[in-house]
C-alpha cells in the first residue's frame, strides 16, 4: 500500500515537471491520476487476496520448523525476564503468574505439527550451524590454522548443501578427502624429498608440520563434537528419537577423532606432550589477548593498558619453543603442589615433600589401589594411563599430572574405587606417614592437615543430620562429603525460587539464610540446618523460596552425586529407594 502511493507519488510528480505548453499535458495529467487512483483503490484491497489465494504467505514446512522453534525460544526468553524482574522483587509473584498466563498464550497458539522428516532437517541445519560457531570461535583463539578454518568451513557448507537437497551429509570437520588438492600435493613433496639425506631435516620439520595440522583438525574436530551433543541436550521441542538419531553420529566422529589423538599419543608421546603443551599455552594467551581487547572496547581499560597486554602476549608466544624441542615438565615438588590439599605450602615445603616421595612403575593390568581396601598413601601420575573402577563399572581416566587418594594423607582411609593402570604407567607415592614426619608441631604443614581435617569431620557430622541420610555408615558419609561442594553468597543472593526447577540441597556451615512461601517469610535457618533435600530424590520442583540473610557458606550436593555414590554403594541404594517408597505410599 505505502509502496503503491510512493510510486503513485512519484508518477504524479514527473507529469507535473512537464512544461505546461505542452500540448496534451491536461490528458497526461488526468491518466497519471487516474492509473494512480484506480491502483489505490482496486489493486491495493486486492493484492492481499491475490497472494493469500496463490498461497504466497504459506509458510513451507522448513519455515514451519524454524516457526515453532522460534516462537518456543521467545517463550523462554519472555519466561526468564519477567522471573528476573519477580526476583527482584519489581513485580509479585501474581503478577508474575498472570504474565506468564498471557505470554504462555502468545506463543503456543496452533501450529501444525510438521513431518518428521522436516524435523529432522531442521534439526540437522541446527547442528551445522553450532559446528560453524564452534569454529569461528576456534579460529579467532588460533586453535586452528586459516587454512584448515577455510577447508572445515568449506566442509560444512558442503554439507548444508547435502540436506537442503535431501542428501545425506558428510563429515563435515572430518580429515579432508585423500584427492583434495592439499593432499595432492603434499604427497607429491613427500615423494621428492623423502630419498635424499640432504633434505632429511626438511623432512623431520614438515612431518613434524604435518603432524601438528592433524592433531589441530582432531582436537576441533572433539570441540565441535561436544558443542553439538550440548546443543542437542537443550532441544526438548524435538522428540527425542530424533534427537539421538543425529547425536549417535556426532558421538560416533567424536569416538573416531579421540581415538585419533590417543593413536598419535601413544606412537608419539613426547611429540604429543610437547605439541599439547605449545597448542594450549598459544589458545590460553590469545584468549587473554581477546579478552582484554573486548575489556578496552566496553571502556573497563584504555588504550595504553591494552597495548601493554598485547606486547606482554605476543612476547610470551614468541618465547615458547619449537614443536621439535622437548616439553618442559613439572617437577615433582611441582607435581605435588597441584594437589588441593598441598596446594599453597611454601616452595621448601613441597621441595621435602617431593624428597620423600617415592616413584613406582605399573604395567598394564595392575591394580594400583582397590575399592574397600585401606590406604594411607597419595599417589600422582607422572607418566601414563590409569582407569577407575566403582565395581565392575568403568567411571573415569586419569593420565599425566592427574592424582588420586589425597584424603588417604588425613587418616588410615576406606578406598572407595578400585583404579587399574591402563597402558604402562609411572606414579609418585607420598604417604601419610612420610607427611607426618614432616608436619612437626606448629609447622604450616601441620595447621594445614589439622584445618582440613577438623573441616571435613565438621562437614561429615553436618552431612549426618539430613534425616535422608542420618544413621549411614561413617564410609558412606564421607564419600558423600567428598562429592559435596562448599559455595558461599552475599546477603540479598537468591539460593532457589519457588516454583523453579532444582537438583541440589543445600546445608548451612554459617551464615543464616531467610525461607518464603508465595512471598511471605516463614522461616530462618542457621547453621546445621539444610533445605531442599526432596531434590535427593528426584523432585525438582522447588516449594519455597530461600534468599541470603548474612554472609553465607552453604555445603550443596546434588541429585546427580547422590546417585552416582548409590550405583556402588547398596546401602545408600536401599536407603533412597526406602524413602522414594515411604512418600509414594503417603501420597
Amino acid at each position: 500500500m505505502w509502496w503503491g502511493g510512493l510510486k503513485g507519488g512519484l508518477a504524479i510528480a514527473i507529469v507535473l515537471s512537464v512544461p505546461e505548453d505542452l500540448p496534451g499535458r491536461d490528458l497526461l495529467l488526468d491518466l497519471t491520476l487516474g492509473v494512480v487512483m484506480f491502483s489505490l483503490l482496486v489493486n491495493a484491497p486486492t493484492i492481499k487476496p491475490l497472494i493469500q489465494k496463490l498461497g504466497i504467505d504459506k509458510l513451507t514446512d522448513d519455515e514451519l520448523a524454524e516457526l515453532k522453534q522460534g516462537m518456543m525460544h521467545a517463550g523462554e526468553e519472555s519466561s526468564a525476564f519477567i522471573s528476573r524482574f519477580y526476583k527482584a522483587g519489581i513485580v509479585s509473584r501474581s503478577t508474575e503468574q498472570l504474565i506468564h498466563k498471557n505470554t504462555n498464550e502468545v506463543f503456543t497458539s496452533d501450529i501444525p505439527d510438521i513431518q518428521k522428516e522436516q524435523g529432522l532437517k531442521h534439526l540437522r541445519f541446527s547442528a551445522l550451524r553450532t559446528e560453524f560457531d564452534e569454529l569461528k570461535k576456534l579460529h579467532e583463539i588460533n586453535l586452528i590454522q586459516h587454512y584448515t578454518y577455510l577447508d572445515i568451513r568449506n566442509n560444512i557448507q558442503l554439507d548444508r548443501e547435502k540436506i537442503s537437497s535431501n542428501e545425506a551429509p558428510g563429515t563435515s570437520s572430518d580429515i579432508a578427502s585423500k584427492t583434495g588438492l592439499f593432499m595432492r600435493i603434499e604427497n607429491a613433496l613427500l615423494k621428492g624429498i623423502r630419498e635424499h639425506d640432504w633434505a632429511a631435516w626438511l623432512l623431520s620439520r614438515y612431518q613434524n608440520t604435518r603432524l601438528s595440522q592433524r592433531m589441530q583438525r582432531d582436537i576441533a574436530g572433539v570441540l565441535i563434537c561436544t558443542s553439538v551433543l550440548e546443543m542437542l541436550d537443550t532441544h526438548l521441542e524435538v522428540d527425542e528419537e530424533e534427537r539421538e538419531q543425529i547425536a549417535e553420529k556426532y558421538r560416533e566422529r567424536l569416538h573416531r577423532r579421540r581415538s585419533r589423538l590417543q593413536e598419535i599419543a601413544e606412537d608419539f608421546p613426547e611429540f604429543y606432550v610437547r605439541f599439547e603443551t605449545n597448542l594450549f599455552t598459544q589458545v590460553a594467551l590469545t584468549a587473554a589477548r581477546l579478552h582484554a581487547e573486548e575489556d578496552h572496547h566496553d571502556g573497563e581499560i584504555g588504550a595504553k593498558a591494552l597495548v601493554r597486554i598485547e606486547k606482554m602476549v605476543h612476547e610470551a608466544i614468541s618465547k615458547l619453543p619449537p614443536v621439535s624441542d622437548a616439553a618442559p615438565r613439572l617437577d615433582a615438588s611441582e607435581l605435588i603442589g597441584t594437589v588441593p590439599l598441598l596446594k599453597g605450602l611454601p616452595t621448601e615445603v613441597l621441595e621435602q615433600l617431593s624428597g620423600h616421595a617415592k616413584s613406582v612403575t605399573f604395567l598394564a593390568g595392575d591394580i594400583v589401589i582397590g575399592e574397600g581396601e585401606r590406604g594411607d598413601a597419595l599417589y600422582i601420575i607422572t607418566h601414563g594411563v590409569t582407569s577407575v573402577y566403582k565395581g565392575d563399572k568403568k567411571v573415569a581416566e586419569l593420565s599425566d599430572g592427574d592424582f588420586f587418594g589425597e584424603m588417604a594423607l588425613l587418616g588410615d582411609q576406606v578406598r572407595t574405587a578400585t583404579v587399574k593402570a591402563k597402558h604402562p604407567s609411572t606414579l609418585l607415592r607420598l604417604t601419610r606417614r612420610d607427611v607426618m614426619q614432616l608436619a612437626g608441631e606448629g609447622t604450616e604443614l601441620k595447621h594445614r592437615l589439622t584445618d582440613i581435617k577438623e573441616e571435613r569431620e565438621a562437614q561429615t557430622d553436618l552431612v549426618s543430620l539430613v534425616p535422608l541420610l542420618r544413621g549411614l555408615s561413617s564410609e558412606v558419609l564421607e564419600q558423600i562429603v567428598e562429592h559435596t561442594m562448599s559455595v558461599g553468597y552475599k546477603p540479598g543472593d537468591s539460593v532457589m525460587t519457588e516454583g523453579e526447577s532444582g537438583d541440589s540441597m543445600f546445608i548451612i556451615i554459617h551464615g543464616v539464610v531467610s525461607i518464603y512461601k508465595a512471598g511471605e517469610l516463614i522461616a530462618e535457618l542457621k547453621e546445621g540446618d539444610f533445605f531442599g533435600e526432596m531434590a535427593l530424590l528426584g523432585d525438582k520442583v522447588r516449594t519455597a523460596t530461600v534468599k541470603i540473610k548474612e554472609q553465607t557458606a552453604l555445603l550443596k550436593l546434588s541429585h546427580a552425586d547422590i546417585m552416582k555414590i548409590a550405583e556402588t554403594n547398596p546401602e545408600l541404594k536401599e536407603r533412597l529407594e526406602e524413602v522414594k517408597a515411604s512418600r509414594e505410599i503417603v501420597i
